[in-house]
Protein backbone atom coordinates (compact mmCIF):
# COMPACT_ATOMS: atom_id res chain seq x y z
CA UNK A 1 0.00 0.00 0.00
CA UNK A 2 1.35 3.45 -0.85
CA UNK A 3 1.66 6.60 1.15
CA UNK A 4 -0.95 9.28 1.57
CA UNK A 5 0.14 12.92 1.33
CA UNK A 6 -2.05 15.85 2.29
CA UNK A 7 -1.21 19.00 0.34
CA UNK A 8 -2.61 22.46 0.97
CA UNK A 9 -2.16 25.46 -1.26
CA UNK A 10 -3.56 27.54 -4.05
CA UNK A 11 -4.58 26.04 -7.37
CA UNK A 12 -1.38 27.38 -8.91
CA UNK A 13 0.80 25.84 -6.18
CA UNK A 14 -0.88 22.45 -6.38
CA UNK A 15 -0.75 22.38 -10.19
CA UNK A 16 2.96 23.23 -10.07
CA UNK A 17 3.55 20.41 -7.58
CA UNK A 18 1.72 17.89 -9.77
CA UNK A 19 3.55 19.03 -12.89
CA UNK A 20 6.89 18.60 -11.12
CA UNK A 21 5.95 15.06 -10.04
CA UNK A 22 4.85 13.22 -13.21
CA UNK A 23 5.25 9.88 -11.40
CA UNK A 24 1.99 10.59 -9.56
CA UNK A 25 -0.59 8.63 -11.53
CA UNK A 26 -3.59 8.47 -9.18
CA UNK A 27 -4.91 10.99 -6.71
CA UNK A 28 -8.00 11.99 -4.80
CA UNK A 29 -9.11 15.59 -4.72
CA UNK A 30 -10.98 17.36 -1.93
CA UNK A 31 -12.05 20.92 -2.68
CA UNK A 32 -12.66 23.18 0.32
CA UNK A 33 -15.09 25.95 -0.54
CA UNK A 34 -16.24 28.90 1.47
CA UNK A 35 -19.88 28.04 2.09
CA UNK A 36 -22.75 30.27 2.92
CA UNK A 37 -23.40 31.11 6.56
CA UNK A 38 -26.58 29.00 6.79
CA UNK A 39 -24.82 26.24 8.74
CA UNK A 40 -25.77 23.52 6.28
CA UNK A 41 -23.19 21.13 4.92
CA UNK A 42 -23.22 19.21 1.66
CA UNK A 43 -21.71 15.73 1.76
CA UNK A 44 -19.96 14.18 -1.20
CA UNK A 45 -19.94 10.41 -1.33
CA UNK A 46 -16.67 8.85 -2.42
CA UNK A 47 -16.25 5.45 -3.99
CA UNK A 48 -13.67 3.09 -2.48
CA UNK A 49 -10.44 2.81 -4.45
CA UNK A 50 -9.14 -0.74 -4.88
CA UNK A 51 -11.16 -1.97 -1.91
CA UNK A 52 -9.94 0.74 0.49
CA UNK A 53 -12.73 1.82 2.83
CA UNK A 54 -13.20 5.57 3.18
CA UNK A 55 -14.83 7.22 6.20
CA UNK A 56 -15.53 10.96 6.03
CA UNK A 57 -13.03 11.31 3.20
CA UNK A 58 -10.26 9.51 5.11
CA UNK A 59 -8.89 6.22 3.76
CA UNK A 60 -8.88 3.55 6.48
CA UNK A 61 -6.37 0.81 7.11
CA UNK A 62 -7.55 -2.61 5.92
CA UNK A 63 -9.34 -4.85 8.41
CA UNK A 64 -7.20 -7.44 10.15
CA UNK A 65 -8.33 -10.51 12.07
CA UNK A 66 -5.93 -9.46 14.86
CA UNK A 67 -7.40 -6.00 15.43
CA UNK A 68 -8.03 -4.90 19.02
CA UNK A 69 -9.29 -1.59 20.37
CA UNK A 70 -6.52 0.73 21.53
CA UNK A 71 -6.87 1.52 25.22
CA UNK A 72 -4.87 3.67 27.60
CA UNK A 73 -3.61 0.48 29.25
CA UNK A 74 -2.24 -0.87 25.96
CA UNK A 75 -0.52 2.44 25.19
CA UNK A 76 1.06 2.53 28.66
CA UNK A 77 2.18 -1.10 28.29
CA UNK A 78 3.84 -0.31 24.96
CA UNK A 79 5.55 2.75 26.44
CA UNK A 80 6.84 0.68 29.38
CA UNK A 81 8.16 -1.97 26.99
CA UNK A 82 9.89 0.70 24.92
CA UNK A 83 11.48 2.28 28.00
CA UNK A 84 12.63 -1.12 29.27
CA UNK A 85 14.21 -2.07 25.94
CA UNK A 86 16.00 1.31 25.73
CA UNK A 87 17.73 0.73 29.10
Amino acid sequence: MGRIYVLHGSRKQLMAYLQSHPEIRRLSLLIAEDGDKSGTTDWVETAPLDGIRILNGVPLFPDSPHMVPVTVEIVNQLLDEERTSAD
